[in-house]
C-alpha cells in the first residue's frame, strides 16, 4: 500500500472514504451490507482471536463470549462516529485512538469484506481501490458538516427519495443519532456535544440541509 504523505495521527478524527474498483456494485445486497457493518463492529478491538469468517462458524456460546470481549472499549483502536454505505463505496467518520489504529482497522475490515465478496461471487483479487482517502477534521464546523454529508449521502445520491426514508435507511448511522436508544456501536457523543447534546437540534441541522446537498451533488455530476 502506498505511503501517505500525511500520516494519520492518534487522537484525531478523519473522514475515511473508499470506492470499488471499476465502479463495481459491492453493497447491493442486504447480506453484503450486513457483513461489512459487522466487520466495522468486530475489528475495532485488538482482542479478537479469530477472523470474522471463522467467528460465524463457532457455536453460539463461543460467539457470545467473543462478542463481549470485542465490546470492551479499553481494547478499541478506533471510535466509529458515523458511517454510510452506498452501492459502490463507503464513508466512515473515525477517531484514531492508537498509532496506526485507523490504517490497521480499515485493512482488517476491507480484507474481511473482500474475502466474503470474492467467495460469494466466485472471483479473486481486490474489490476496493488500493488506498483509502482520509481527510482530517481540523475544526468543529468541519466535523459537523462532514457528519451531515455522510448521513445525507444516500439522499443526495438518490438511493432514497424522501426524508422519511433517510430516517429509516438501514446502512447508515443516522438512525442511531435520532433514536433515544444508544445501544449501537456508533460513538455519537462527540458530534451531538456540538449541538448541546440535543438530538433534535442535530436532526434539524441534517434534514434542513438535505435539498441543498442534493442540488450540490447534482451540479457536481453535470
Amino acid at each position: 500500500m502506498p505511503i501517505r504523505e500525511e500520516p494519520l495521527l492518534a487522537g484525531s478524527i478523519y473522514h475515511i472514504y473508499n470506492r470499488s474498483v471499476d465502479k463495481k456494485i459491492l453493497f447491493g445486497t442486504r447480506l453484503g451490507c450486513y457483513r461489512f457493518i459487522e466487520a466495522l463492529k468486530y475489528y475495532r478491538s485488538t482482542k479478537f482471536n479469530v477472523s470474522l469468517s471463522r467467528f460465524y462458524r463457532l457455536d453460539e456460546y463461543r460467539r457470545k463470549e467473543i462478542e463481549e470481549i470485542v465490546k470492551d472499549h479499553a481494547y478499541h483502536t478506533v471510535q466509529v462516529l458515523a458511517y454510510a454505505l452506498m452501492p459502490t463505496h463507503f464513508h466512515l467518520l473515525l477517531k484514531d485512538l492508537h498509532e496506526n489504529g485507523i490504517s490497521q482497522y480499515i485493512s482488517k475490515v476491507t480484507n474481511a469484506f473482500t474475502r466474503y465478496y470474492n467467495i460469494t461471487h466466485h472471483r479473486t483479487g481486490s474489490v476496493f481501490e488500493s488506498r483509502f482517502k482520509a481527510t482530517c477534521m481540523r475544526t468543529d464546523e468541519q466535523l459537523i458538516h462532514t457528519s451531515r454529508y455522510i448521513h445525507l449521502n444516500c439522499y443526495s445520491g438518490n438511493i432514497i427519495q424522501t426524508i422519511d426514508e433517510l430516517r429509516l435507511y438501514e446502512w447508515s448511522s443516522y438512525k442511531h443519532y435520532i433514536e433515544d436508544n444508544n445501544s449501537s456501536f456508533v460513538h455519537r457523543e462527540i458530534v451531538l456535544s456540538l449541538f448541546g447534546d440535543n438530538k433534535l437540534n442535530h436532526q434539524k441541522f441534517v434534514e434542513q440541509n438535505a435539498e441543498y446537498q442534493r442540488r450540490l451533488e447534482k451540479t457536481k455530476h453535470k
